[in-house]
């Protein structure tokens, strides 16, 4: 029980490193874009080109499937359940992180702002469990 709760722990660590990296580094980019700007266009340097927003997502993606591939690699059974944990838990914190930064604006946290953030647990979710179900595939392919 101790591996699998380790396990876990460690595949949401990978993944909040990863996203971490990605956030950095996207950062940078936008950092770099920006700086070549006027004051006066600098209003319309918040609209980044869209294939910006799509690469951190891909990298996002990427990183919950790494962190699910390595909680369900190190739990070495049922790599699936321990993978989707792994990328559950990361969307509880990214939830509670959310509603802490609305509440700390003096914002009101809305049912519908509940609903509209399922799809996106779900997805991190079954991300997550796609990446501990490939580890079972290296793990039997080892054996």
């Amino acid at each position: 029980m101790k591996r699998k709760i380790i396990a876990v722990a460690l595949g949401l660590l990978v993944i909040i490193i990863g996203i971490i990296l990605v956030s950095f580094i996207s950062f940078l980019y936008l950092t770099s874009v920006t700086r070549t700007l006027e004051p006066s266009e600098f209003k319309t340097a918040i609209n980044t080109p869209p294939y910006v927003s799509w690469i951190i997502r891909a990298a996002d993606g990427l990183m919950v499937i790494l962190g699910g591939f390595i909680a369900g690699r190190l739990a070495k059974e049922k790599g699936w359940l321990y993978g989707g944990l792994s990328g559950l838990i990361y969307f509880l914190l990214f939830l509670l992180a959310d509603i802490f930064a609305i509440f700390s604006l003096g914002r009101s946290y809305t049912l519908n702002s509940y609903l509209s953030a399922l799809p996106s647990g779900l997805i991190l979710t079954i991300e997550a469990a796609i990446g501990g179900l490939i580890s079972e595939k290296f793990l039997k392919s080892k054996s």
